[in-house]
């Protein structure tokens, strides 16, 4: 797992939101989104461990 992702400060009146509709949960172009975004939508069609995957962004990302 890679530290957590350096992300730009929250404007409190703006929220940075991302969708992964074709997230497998391994790939590294991902990451970026999925970790500097306070909400993550993500399919669960692609993924093989859809929880380790949230854990995962919730504990590397922003997303609380």
């Amino acid at each position: 797992m890679r530290p957590r992702a350096p992300s730009a400060p929250r404007v409190r009146s703006h929220r940075v939101s991302t969708d992964l509709h074709d997230g497998d949960g391994e790939n590294p172009y991902h990451e970026e989104f999925a970790y500097g975004s306070d909400l993550v939508l993500v399919s669960t069609a692609a993924l093989s461990d859809h929880e380790a995957t949230m854990r995962q962004i919730m504990e590397c990302g922003r997303a609380p």
